[in-house]
């Protein structure tokens, strides 16, 4: 563990818990590593809510790779790159919403309409839940994802320039096809010169279908199933 020089993490439920603030004990932990390796976030969720998570007080010292990598910034906060939707793709988008919304309203009893989606820019986000809904009810809704496999099975995402992830607890994110966390973490890896047997990613969506899934093979790859996991390897790696 401590051989690796660029360590990769998801945020949502392997930093912290869906869209909260970073716990004392991992901030210290992640504080350090990121004094001694090359800390990157990747998120499905915008850099100014990953930052809010982990708090301003890493600004200078991560890269941050926001929407599942389709917006990417360096330590001093320059963009790297930024992977903007067109409104026929957003069309696109919401038009698959709205059939889920036909077919499993039954699970989206008691959201809140205006909270379900976020256009975040380089991605839109649904969430059966609702973004801001109560924390522990969000956790407890789908841990294994199989309500949302399930969804897709019965109304798959076809799109010929889009693709469909499960991401955070209880989200779909859509983004340009093909530009998923494994391709802007290989595209973070090249674009800086970082040799990928450097690099460790972190992630508790590693599964088929998550959206950490496809980093698998672009680099080493950790699979936690909550931030206590994660924290024990932070320290694996600055003790």
């Amino acid at each position: 563990m401590k051989n690796f020089k660029h360590v990769f993490f998801d945020v949502d439920q392997t930093l912290t818990r869906s869209r909260s603030l970073i716990e004392p004990s991992m901030k210290e932990a992640l504080m350090r590593l990121a004094l001694a390796k090359n800390v990157i976030t990747v998120s499905g969720a915008t850099a100014e809510q990953t930052l809010k998570q982990v708090t301003p007080d890493f600004l200078g010292n991560i890269f941050m790779l926001a929407q599942n990598g389709n917006y990417a910034k360096a330590p001093d906060q320059s963009e790297l790159w930024r992977n903007t939707l067109s409104e026929n793709q957003k069309k696109e988008v919401l038009e698959h919403v709205k059939n889920i919304k036909n077919l499993f309203g039954h699970l989206l009893v008691g959201a809140d309409e205006g909270d379900l989606i976020q256009d975040r820019g380089c991605q839109i986000s649904f969430s059966l839940l609702g973004h801001n809904a109560n924390l522990e009810k969000k956790e407890q809704f789908d841990p294994k994802a199989e309500r949302r496999v399930d969804v897709l099975s019965k109304i798959p995402f076809v799109s010929e320039t889009l693709e469909i992830k499960i991401g955070g607890t209880t989200c779909f994110d859509y983004f340009e096809r093909g530009k998923n966390k494994g391709y802007n973490v290989k595209r973070l890896l090249e674009t800086l010169g970082w040799n990928k047997e450097d690099a460790l990613y972190i992630g508790d969506a590693l599964f088929p279908g998550g959206n950490d899934e496809t980093v698998v093979g672009v680099c080493e790859t950790l699979q936690v199933s909550h931030p206590g996991d994660t924290l024990a390897a932070i320290r694996k790696m600055i003790q």
